[in-house]
Order: C-alpha cells, then structure tokens, then sequence
C-alpha cells in the first residue's frame, strides 16, 4: 500500500535536491518575507481607504452644508420679497380705492333732497 501524500506534496514530483535548487528552509522565510509584506502593504491600503473615505465623507458633509445654507438664504429672500409684494399691493389696493371713491359724483345732499321733493311733487300732479 502507498503512502498517503501530504498536501503540500500533491501534484509536485518528488525529486531530490539538486545542486542550485535552493534550500527549502530559505524558500519558506523568503515566502514569508513576502507575505510579511504584502499583509503590510494590505494594512497600509486599508488606512489609506479609511482616511480617504472619512475626507470623502467630511466633503459630502461640507457640500451639504453649503446646500443648506444656500436654502436658508433663498428662503429668506423669497420672504422679504413676498412681504414687500404684500404691502405693495395693500398699498395700491388702498389707492385704487381711494381713486374709485374720488371718481364718484360727489352730489350735495340737499340737491338730491330738493330733486326728490320736485320728483314727489310731479309724481303727484300726474
């Protein structure tokens, strides 16, 4: 019966080492050496995305800010032009009013009285 492979032998042909293959035990701290510093380079991508998201985050922010104040602002001038549209037209209400009741026949009480009294007085004779 054949002795079971371990894993890391799988697929690789079993052959002695040669002379210039390198040692096995320096592949492994080369190996980790790499992994080392791929792990480091992971760490320094992750703290580069995080500051790079929180400054992202900080200029949505701003950008929102900005946004809301310009609200603010135009609401505001939309309510002090609404107020002097409102007392512009109050006031040119009351002029036009005042025009209408200038424009009316002004007659004198007593004119009108004696002109019915004359108009009752034919009214009568008929």
């Amino acid at each position: 019966m054949e002795e079971p492979q371990r894993v890391q032998d799988v697929g690789v042909p079993h052959a002695p080492n040669l002379p210039g293959d390198p040692d096995p035990e320096e592949t492994i701290r080369s190996l980790q050496s790499q992994l080392a510093a791929a792990l480091a380079e992971v760490e320094t991508v992750r703290a580069v995305a995080a500051v790079s998201e929180g400054t992202k985050q900080e200029a949505v922010e701003a950008v929102q800010r900005r946004c809301q104040e310009e609200v603010a602002s135009l609401q505001t001038i939309l309510k002090d032009t609404i107020s002097s549209y409102e007392a512009r037209l109050s006031a040119f209400q009351h002029d036009s009013r005042e025009n209408v009741w200038n424009r009316l026949p002004r007659t004198n009480p007593l004119d009108s009285l004696e002109k019915q009294m004359e108009k009752a007085q034919e009214d009568t004779k008929r």
